[in-house]
């Protein structure tokens, strides 16, 4: 028998035995599905689970407080939870001189002019899986300039401040002495800068940059014993050296703290807390236009 004769004999009985054989049953053949980025749609039809290539709308955000950036009228709002920012664009700009940066955990939005009642902005911000956040931003209306004080209000009705020029040099007048006083250092302009807006803008307490600051590794070695670790504190938040009772009051007590949370990081903050209650640090904040709430 000639091989092609064969090839055909074989063919058909492999065809045969798919119909016929025990327990199979051939209904149709697969779909065949053309592959693309986004494969994982095919099988999912709720696009909050896709991770990939995809506008997400996520309803509105209100700013929550002003600053300046690069000398110019900014507002800013925290990073929403649970986003890595990659890019930002703000979108329906009424001018072109609007940008947008990331600042510590906020966003600023920058280029602001006064007067203007900013109402049909959207901020689209990228995450690091690719996935494009949309958000509408409530309207907000900038009053004053980067050279005097700026407030902005909301449609929540709220009214956020934030201090003026001359307090904004106060604060960096006082960072730069803390970082003398402490590490026997200047402080970076990158550092100064970010820590001024975060103080003026109300992103940070005061004490809560004292409870960030003192707790590196920075302060540690500087500071490696308890008496040392007051008179830093002292000369930091009230740029003076204690007195001989109140050293030995606040030793004790941070000795106390630290037996009891067992970790100097944490005595630290608890001891920062306890002494900027008093009313020379209030004295410090209100010479500085500085809150705590």
């Amino acid at each position: 028998m000639r091989s092609k004769s064969i090839r055909k004999i074989i063919a058909s009985a492999l065809m045969f035995s798919l119909f016929v054989g025990v327990g199979v049953s051939v209904t149709q053949p697969p779909q065949i599905v053309q592959a693309d980025d986004d494969r994982d749609d095919i099988y999912d039809t709720d696009d909050r689970d896709d991770t990939d290539d995809r506008d997400v709308f996520k309803g509105n955000l209100s700013v929550t407080g002003t600053t300046t950036h690069l000398g110019r009228s900014a507002v800013t709002l925290p990073i929403p939870a649970g986003i890595k920012v990659k890019d930002l664009d703000v979108e329906n700009e009424p001018h072109d001189d609007i940008d947008e940066a990331v600042v510590g955990n906020n966003i600023v939005i920058y280029g602001l002019r006064s007067g203007v009642n900013y109402r049909n902005l959207r901020l689209k911000i990228e995450d690091v899986t690719g996935v494009d956040y949309i958000y509408n931003l409530n309207p907000f209306t900038v009053s004053g300039s980067s050279q005097g004080s700026t407030s902005t209000s909301n449609n929540n009705g709220g009214q956020v401040t934030t201090p003026t020029q001359a307090n904004r040099q106060a604060i960096q007048d006082y960072l730069k002495k803390v970082y003398q006083n402490i590490f026997g250092r200047e402080v970076d302009q990158q550092g100064l800068d970010f820590w001024t807006s975060q103080l003026a803008s109300g992103q940070v307490e005061l004490d809560e940059f004292f409870q960030r600051l003192l707790v590196e590794k920075e302060f540690l070695t500087v500071a490696p014993t308890p008496e040392e670790k007051i008179k830093k504190i002292y000369a930091g938040v009230f740029q003076r050296e204690p007195d001989q009772g109140g050293l030995q009051y606040w030793v004790s007590k941070y000795n106390e703290e630290l037996r009891d949370e067992k970790n100097e990081r944490e005595a630290l903050e608890d001891i920062i807390d306890k002494m900027t209650e008093g009313p020379e640090y209030q004295s410090i904040l209100n010479k500085l236009g500085l809150h705590d709430d």
